[in-house]
């Protein structure tokens, strides 16, 4: 006797034997793709995900508009990012393009599932699409989360850190700080190039203060290196504070080299007297 699936979908629901893996959605999907993922769908059944695979390999037009017609959610949301995977596959230009025609938050979300499918040598849609991230600076869906949250992003700030530095600069200066943090915590001779060329001014402080603040940053500089920072912000308070921290740190670290800076012309008229203070 042949069973019919969506009675035997609705039986292993009602039943509470229904899990995610059940063969008979598998089955009923390969015989009618779009029904079982529309069932899967109002029935707010995870065998939607198994259904949705095989309709996206059958049919992606008839995926795309079941998609579209799904309520707004986190199932809608990766099927979408799904989507993106596999047209930036197929062609990177085209998925873009397709994402930008999205609502702000849904945009975000594709172009973070798109950004890991290029290829390196796709190097102005890479810029394109890191832009686009950079602007958006803050995920919307999840407020106050950064872009440094997810994985694409980062390993594009650690691939060219002066790429992502440039257009933090260019489009979202409030992601400078965690972005020279992460960079210069792994690359203290690139970070510190361009750190130590930045002007002295309250911008340099909202970057370099936490910083020098981080234990695993200024191992990373060296002691030198950071206390150069330090002497460079503009506000007399942190500098100090900052300042005293580190002196306090490189002494008992290193206190053959601290005694050399202390006697060098970049020592700092208030760092020689709280070194005359704990004598």
């Amino acid at each position: 006797m042949k069973i019919d699936p969506k009675q035997a979908m609705d039986f292993l629901k009602t039943s509470g034997v229904f899990g995610p893996d059940s063969s008979c959605m598998k089955e009923w999907a390969l015989i009618d793709p779009e029904e079982a993922f529309q069932w899967a769908v109002e029935n707010k059944s995870d065998t939607a995900y198994h259904a949705g695979d095989i309709l996206m390999a059958k049919s992606p037009q008839a995926f795309a508009k079941r998609v579209e017609e799904m309520p707004t959610g986190r199932m809608k949301n990766e099927f979408r990012a799904k989507q993106a995977r596999t047209k930036a596959q197929e062609d990177p230009d085209a998925a873009v393009r397709w994402a930008h025609e999205m609502p702000v938050g849904t945009r975000m979300e594709m172009l973070l599932a798109i950004g890991p499918e290029l290829e390196s040598s796709d190097v102005a849609l890479r810029r394109e699409i890191l832009s686009s991230l950079i602007r958006g600076g803050v995920d919307p869906i999840y407020e106050g989360s950064s872009i440094l949250d997810y994985g694409w992003p980062t390993q594009e700030l650690e691939r060219n850190p002066r790429a992502f530095i440039e257009l933090a600069g260019e489009y979202n200066p409030g992601l400078l700080p965690s972005a020279a943090m992460h960079w210069a915590g792994r690359d203290g001779d690139g970070s510190y190039e361009w750190l130590s060329a930045l002007p002295k001014n309250e911008s340099f402080d909202k970057i370099a203060e936490p910083l020098v603040r981080s234990d695993w940053v200024v191992k990373e500089l060296g002691y030198e290196r950071a206390v150069s920072l330090v002497n460079k912000v503009s506000n007399v308070d942190s500098r100090q504070a900052m300042g005293n921290m580190i002196l306090q740190k490189w002494n008992d670290q290193d206190p053959e080299s601290f005694r050399r800076y202390l006697d060098s012309e970049d020592v700092l008229p208030e760092q020689l007297q709280w070194w005359e203070e704990q004598r």
